[in-house]
């Protein structure tokens, strides 16, 4: 079993434990409730044979008969070859549809139009206590479970991803079907597996989950902590009431807790993109992505100090985030702040978060992070942005105040109505580079330059081993009427531009910057289209000016 394998790992690797009210293991101590009363309270290739599918077949033992209930059981297959030492175990939960029981409350959903769509990703912090996890004693993870789902039992979502689903999940999956969502797909039973689920108000027809695990040979993930949990992507194939399909996607990445994992999310969302396009699914059917994808939007480190004043960034523009972006091929909304400010991860706001790092013997317990989101596919049935957007919610005990898990909320509602005339298109393109200062150390890092679009190299050409450009220090680059055309992009499909350089000898390379056009940002203060953006990017391999061309 792999959680024995895990105890031997902690113990092999002499992983540190730690003690306190929130503990790594099962001794019987509560977490304190409102302890801090001084806060203020705030308002791309894939293997598919590492799949797991579920398809309709009997009831699920483990749950209550019902007369029209539908469940669906899962199969796994595949060979060894892409687990490590045969770890990843992931058992795909069975699809229960609990549409037309008569115990069940099954609500409507937000619409009765699957054009109006309310989706949210939660990490709910049901995790065991193993190795240097910071976690809760059973005895208070079990007394959280049953009241997480009452926080949902008046609102109006849709469709619900939760992240860390370790433990009491029973109790979690009984408490979202008395607040209305009858359609539940989970890719774990207890502490096996990858903590995912997907709670929905409507049917859900086919579900199926891959595991980074079985992408392990080809990731730096290989041999980490994380990776013995099977964390991957939850799929689900939905059934809104008015007959649409939504395709929706639970992922919980790689964190930062060993230092900047930022290269091993990158192989994970090519997988998860990879997983997506196997699927083909059509253009006119909605797609949305999301969960845990542990790329803070602000771009900084948490664990580099514990003080956020003193962290270091680890890129600059977004870029983390504009990269994953593009490898999905995928865009979010606009984020307004709604009275819980902009970060999924706020120990602040959030007293659970808080409690954790003060237990944990940290100096500071202020971190601010956006890890978690809910994007939608460029690539498929577009939102009208103008009426869509994304906030960060605060989920609290209705009756003690406190907070239900150490992440808060992301909740989006997207509108995928087009009732509108179009406006006139926008294009942008890269008019020129110059390079500031450069990194030449060694023949094969000699400075070969790239342009990306939407994580597909583009210009000087497609062919990594044949096209990229030179520079000279201190020499701009005008590129040519040609070279526009090829990077020329429409602003409303949100293209993501990124400058790389090239390491031939290791067929890889280096983000200079990533940048991902938003129209908003292209008009004066007179609502005059800007003519060009200077950006300058330095993020390891060289210091570049790049400049960008706007028109209709």
């Amino acid at each position: 079993m792999k959680l024995n394998f895990l105890f031997f790992a902690a113990a092999t690797l002499n992983l540190p434990f730690a003690s306190g009210s929130i503990r790594v293991n099962e001794e019987h101590h509560s977490v304190p409730r409102n302890k801090h009363s001084s806060r203020q309270d705030a308002p791309g290739s894939i293997r598919v044979n590492e799949e797991h599918h579920s398809v309709p077949r009997n009831k699920h033992s483990s749950r209550q008969d019902a007369p029209h209930g539908t469940v669906q059981h899962g199969t796994k297959h595949g060979d060894l070859d892409g687990r490590l030492f045969g770890l990843c175990e992931n058992q795909l939960h069975p699809i229960e549809n609990h549409h037309g029981e008569e115990s069940a409350i099954c609500k409507t959903g937000s619409s009765d139009s699957a054009d109006h769509l309310t989706v949210m990703s939660y990490n709910i912090f049901m995790i065991f206590c193993l190795g240097p996890l910071m976690c809760e004693p059973w005895e208070d993870r079990f007394a959280r479970a049953p009241r997480l789902p009452l926080w949902f039992t008046d609102r109006n979502d849709d469709i619900v991803f939760f992240q860390e689903m370790l433990s009491n999940n029973e109790a979690i999956k009984d408490g979202m079907l008395e607040a209305g969502f009858c359609g539940q797909t989970t890719s774990n039973v207890e502490t096996l597996g990858s903590g995912l689920g997907i709670f929905t108000k409507f049917e859900i027809l086919e579900t199926k989950f891959i595991e980074w695990c079985g992408f392990c040979y080809d990731s730096p993930a290989c041999l980490s902590f994380e990776n013995f949990a099977d964390k991957g992507v939850l799929y689900a194939k939905i059934k809104h009431t008015d007959g649409s399909i939504i395709h929706a996607f639970n992922a919980h990445t790689e964190s930062d807790s060993d230092g900047d994992k930022h290269s091993t999310r990158i192989g994970q969302f090519q997988r998860m993109k990879g997983f997506i396009d196997s699927l083909n699914i059509p253009e006119d059917e909605a797609v949305v992505m999301g969960g845990d994808l542990n790329e803070d939007y602000y771009c900084t480190s948490k664990y580099n100090s514990d003080c956020p004043d003193e962290n270091t960034a680890l890129c600059s523009d977004h870029a983390y985030f504009d990269e994953m972006l593009g490898i999905l091929d995928a865009s979010t909304a606009d984020w307004e702040d709604t009275g819980n400010g902009m970060y999924s991860y706020n120990s602040v706001l959030n007293e659970l978060l808080a409690t954790k790092y003060d237990e944990f013997g940290h100096g500071c317990v202020e971190h601010y992070l956006t890890l978690d989101y809910m994007l939608y596919s460029k690539n498929h049935k577009k939102p009208n942005l103008d009426k869509s957007s994304c906030h960060v919610e605060r989920a609290v005990d209705p009756e003690t105040n406190y907070d239900l898990s150490d992440h808060n909320p992301v909740a989006c509602t997207y509108d995928f109505s087009n009732d509108e005339t179009p406006d006139t298109p926008i294009y942008v393109t890269v008019s020129s580079i110059k390079c500031i200062d450069r990194d030449d150390n060694w023949y094969w890092q000699d400075d070969e330059i790239v342009v990306a679009i939407d994580s597909k190299q583009v210009w000087p050409g497609p062919d990594p081993s044949d096209h990229w450009a030179t520079f000279d220090t201190g020499v701009r680059m005008e590129l040519t009427t040609d070279d526009k055309a090829m990077l020329e992009r429409n602003i409303q499909d949100f293209p993501v531009y990124c400058l790389r350089e090239l390491d031939l000898g290791n067929n890889n390379y280096d983000h200079i910057g990533c940048k991902q056009w938003d129209p908003s940002e292209l008009f004066s203060d007179m609502n005059a289209l800007l003519p060009s953006k200077t950006l300058v990017w330095d993020n390891g391999p060289g210091k570049y000016e790049i400049v960008f061309e706007f028109a209709h």
